[in-house]
């Protein structure tokens, strides 16, 4: 049986920030508090890396 596996979108930092239309910095300081409540994300290769799902969670604190 052939099962179709799908990859998750991987974003940046910087990609992220454009998406939601706000600077690197704010994202930076939201990854902080994120960070202080114990939320982590992805990281490769040294880098965040932020998925649809996160894409998500951070347009709803945007729109909160």
């Amino acid at each position: 049986m052939l099962r179709v596996i799908t990859a998750e979108a991987a974003y940046t930092t910087e990609e992220l920030a454009d998406i939601l239309g706000l600077p690197i910095a704010t994202i930076r300081k939201y990854n902080f508090h994120f960070a202080k409540i114990g939320v982590q994300f992805t990281k490769k290769h040294g880098r965040l890396d932020y998925t649809n799902d996160d894409v998500t969670i951070f347009h709803e604190l945007k729109r909160i």
